[in-house]
């Protein structure tokens, strides 16, 4: 009876670092895949921000678009500064 028990018990701590070894691969697989998870949210940060950026670079292009022909016909001086002020000549 004996040699029974100590054989259970040398049975249960083999199990036992067996499954300590499977927790910390589990551990590990998990810090791996949350660094994975974090670097493709950074990149769809990224690229939804240079998206942000260029929606809001085509609404100033289209406001500047819509401003300038009616400022022309309102203010005719521009059509002298606004070349020179955006456009200047090397």
């Amino acid at each position: 009876m004996a040699n029974e028990i100590k054989e259970l018990a040398q049975q249960t701590a083999r199990a036992t670092e067996e499954i300590k070894g499977n927790v910390q691969s589990i551990q590990l697989i998990t810090v791996e895949t949350v660094d994975e998870i974090k670097g493709i949210t950074d990149e769809i940060t990224s690229r939804l921000a240079s998206v942000q950026g260029l929606t809001v670079l085509s609404r100033t292009t289209a406001s500047q678009e819509t401003f300038f022909p009616r400022s022309v016909t309102a203010y005719p001086w521009l059509l002298r500064i606004v070349p020179t002020t955006f456009f200047p000549r090397s």
